[in-house]
Formats: C-alpha cells, structure tokens, sequence
C-alpha cells in the first residue's frame, strides 16, 4: 500500500518542472520520495525553487487526494578548478568577484552576492582580499578576529556569514601602505590560516585592477569560478575585458557578468530609465560569449546606508535581484564537473 502511494506521489512529482535543470523534478534526481516524505534536494541554491515547486506539489497531490510531508534541501557538490591549487579545508567552492575596474559597485555585489547565497540554502563565507580599500567592516560591522588553540583566525560571524577582512585587524582609517609581496603574504594567511567551516561557497571581493592580489589568489587557492561586475559606461567595460581577459591567463572560468547600475525605476511612474544609455553591457557579453548573471538597478537603497541591502531590507525588489545572482551562480557552476577527489577522506601513512 505504501509503494502505491509512493509511486502515485512520484508520478505526480514527475509533471512538475525542476527549475533551471531542464528536466523534472524526478528525472532531474530532484525529488525522492519514501514512506509519504518528500525530499527535494537541490544542487544549487534554490531555496526559493523550492517553495515554488512545494507549492504546486501540494495543488497535485491535492488533486489525487494523496498526503506527504515535503522537505527542501540544499546539497552543493564542489567543482573541479582547473588552476590545480591545493582545495582549502572547509570549503567546497571559492567564487571571486572582480571588476578590473574601481567605483562600479563590486564590493556591494560581493557581499549581497554572499548573504543572497545563504538565503537561498547554501553555507556561505565572505573573504574581502581587497587589503588595501577593505569595505567589509564597515558594510557589517564586527569584532576583531580571534586565533584558535591551532593557530588559525577564527571568522567572524556577520549577518550570518563567516567572514574575514583586513578592516577588522586595523584601527579605523588607518592605511595599509604595504608592497605586493606583503598584500599576497596576507591573501594567503586569510585563505589557508582561517578555520572555515563546511562551507559551500566562498565568495571572494578582489580589490579592482589585474595585479598581485588576483594573480596570487588564481595561484593560491583552488578557484571554481569567477563573477565580473561592470557597469555601462564603456570605460567600465574596457577593463572588464581586460579582467576576464586576466582570468582567462590563469586558467579560471567566468561564470559570467554583473551589469550594475545600468538602469533606474522613477519612484512616481515606475518607468525603467537606462540612465548610460542602451544596450551597452549585452554587448560586452555578447563580445566575449560570457552569461548575463544580473543587470541591477541604481537604487538608493543600496547607495544611502552600508549595510548591505539584504540585510537591511530583505524585501525589496533589488534584494530579489540579488537572490537570483546567488542562484544564477550556483546554476553555471553546474556547469563544471564535480571534483571527485575533493571528497575522499586524506591517505594517512603507515
């Protein structure tokens, strides 16, 4: 009797699509079902694909008169990074942020990008590598990071997010007039001396331009992809080349392109003005074959407090934006080969 009413669940399940996976939900391996629970497992952050699917899994089985429990879950296998560095214990997936290019609003995306993905159901971290213009102390606030019996900087915990920024190791304002070598002795200490925990994502803000930090972090830690932000002016998008141009040396994938600012809603009419005129970002990735992963707003919410607007409010239609980048990098990650070997346990010698 259960098996029937299992089975019947399941055909109900298999008329439902699995977002952003092109089949559904029982051929995607989305859905399982056992004893009248369902589980959803997504591989990607897709908290909100969830609901919506739980959704019209209650309107069928309704119709079919069956009853089940129905559980989302987020299951992020990590991905093969071609670079070959040594993976980071604790971490699954590092995402870097860049923009070549300073002022088109990267570290905003980096962080909302990070807290959009903890909404949607994956573990997420926050490592601001920009040592020399950190801005995650100020968007979050903090403490000062605290060593561990092994020797190692604990992250702190802000909205949420394990996090790390060297805004939180200095006093206020105070300048670090550091040379490259320091700047990539102080990325590698962040990345392989602080004691992430069991992270899916670790989203990474570079500081902007090409140089040692970049080069240092595709050397140092195992990259499975990277997001440039850009904005519309064309300026902006000639250093995005260069960024992705940059990425491309080292062996890291663009996941895609981050079109920030590149429209404004009136607040009296609604109407969408696109205030650098249009079209300019689509043909940036159009150019180089690269996805479009957002195109958000100028919003004064964003510009007016440091927060980021996640956290101070989550209801708005440009946190929504936010949520769904977290979701579009996760569902082009897919697109890499599971890392295997990233699962076994070490060999320890005789």
């Amino acid at each position: 009797m259960a098996e029937d009413r299992d089975g019947a669940i399941e055909a109900a399940l298999a008329e439902i699509p699995a977002e952003h996976l092109d089949a559904d939900l029982v051929a995607a391996k989305v859905a399982r079902v056992e004893d009248g629970r369902i589980t959803l497992r997504y591989p990607y952050p897709g908290q909100s694909a969830g609901q919506r699917a739980v959704a019209q899994i209650r309107e069928r089985l309704r119709d079919t008169g069956h009853e089940a429990s129905v559980e989302v879950v987020t299951k992020i296998e990590p991905r093969l990074c071609p670079g070959g560095a040594e993976r980071l214990p604790g971490v699954a997936n590092v995402v870097a942020v860049a923009s070549a290019k300073g002022g088109v609003g990267k570290s905003t995306v980096a962080a909302n990008l990070a807290l959009g993905l903890q909404a949607e159901g994956a573990r997420a971290g926050l490592l601001d590598a920009d040592v020399h213009g950190p801005s995650v102390a100020a968007a979050f606030g903090g403490g000062t990071p605290q060593v561990n019996d092994a020797e190692q900087l604990e992250p702190l915990r802000l909205g949420g997010l394990q996090a790390i920024s060297m805004g939180h190791l200095i006093e206020g304002d105070q300048p670090m007039v550091w040379r490259g070598p320091m700047v990539a002795k102080a990325l590698r200490q962040f990345l392989r001396e602080t004691a992430w925990r069991d992270l899916d994502f670790l989203v990474v803000d570079l500081p902007p331009g090409t140089g040692d930090v970049p080069l240092s972090l595709a050397q140092n830690a195992p990259l499975a992809g990277a997001v440039i932000v850009t904005t519309p002016q064309e300026l902006a998008i000639a250093d995005a080349r260069r960024g992705v141009k940059m990425f491309e040396k080292v062996s890291v994938p663009v996941l895609g392109y981050v079109a920030n600012m590149i429209h404004f809603i009136c607040p009296g009419c609604g109407a969408k003005h696109e205030v650098f005129g249009p079209g300019a970002a689509g043909q940036f990735g159009r150019e180089l074959k690269l996805s479009s992963l957002a195109e958000l707003p100028l919003d004064s919410r964003i510009g007016t407090s440091a927060e980021p607007v996640l956290l101070a409010n989550p209801e708005a239609p440009v946190s929504a934006a936010f949520r769904e980048l977290a979701v579009r990098v996760g569902v082009e990650l897919l697109k890499r080969p599971v890392d295997r070997g990233a699962k076994l346990p070490p060999i320890k010698p005789a």
